[in-house]
């Protein structure tokens, strides 16, 4: 038989076969995506080094498919903005990922040149240094819990008593989405605040 015209393994294939593992729920191993593959767990090591770097791999994978490093923004609001629906774009759809990349340190270099254009946009906004690990790890959370909630069902509450009618009520657009646009807004109100706050000169 003659060689196979496409190499049966590669790390975007592993990554990708480690995507579909996790979401179906089932237990993360090297030796279970080797299965995902119809290969043998010992035939993975030629190309990666072991569980954390196949989670690595898939973080960079789906952060390049986000767009997570791609937008150049005008300024800081925009960069925030387009940082927090790229890193929301990451997790949604794939809400089984959120603990076992958040559980581990960043080390792909695309993801973390993305975090760290965003430090410099907002510190030469005029945040402080020593608040951009803050500002940056408040951004994080609210994209991550709103991955998570866009995997919610469409009927997030259930109730007949009027008591509770506010959480009923229905918005104009989908309710994940407007709570993203909702609370990218609420962020930037924040943010800015903070900014004027930081730059206020101290009075005698």
């Amino acid at each position: 038989m003659g060689r196979p015209s496409a190499p049966l393994l590669s790390v975007d294939k592993i990554a990708d076969a480690a995507v579909r593992l996790i979401d179906q729920g089932g237990p993360f191993t090297v030796q279970a995506v080797a299965r995902q593959l119809h290969v043998s767990a010992p035939s993975l090591y030629n190309h990666v080094q072991g569980r954390d770097h196949i989670l690595e791999l898939v973080r960079a994978r789906l952060a390049s498919r986000a767009g997570l490093a791609a937008a150049e923004a005008s300024d800081w609001e925009q960069a925030v903005e387009l940082f927090v629906r790229a890193h929301r774009r990451l997790f949604a759809g794939h809400p089984r990922l959120i603990p076992l990349l958040v559980g581990q340190t960043i080390r792909d270099p695309g993801v973390l040149q993305a975090y760290a254009h965003l430090a410099r946009v907002l510190e030469r906004a005029g945040f402080a240094r020593d608040e951009l690990l803050t500002v940056i790890s408040v951004l994080d959370a609210f994209a991550l819990g709103s991955a998570l909630d866009s995997a919610a069902p469409a009927e997030v509450w259930h109730s007949d008593d009027e008591d509770f009618a506010a959480l009923l009520a229905e918005t104009a657009a989908p309710r994940a989405e407007a709570a993203l646009d909702a609370g990218i807004a609420i962020l930037l109100d924040g943010l800015r605040a903070r900014l004027r706050t930081d730059q206020e000169p101290i009075s005698d």
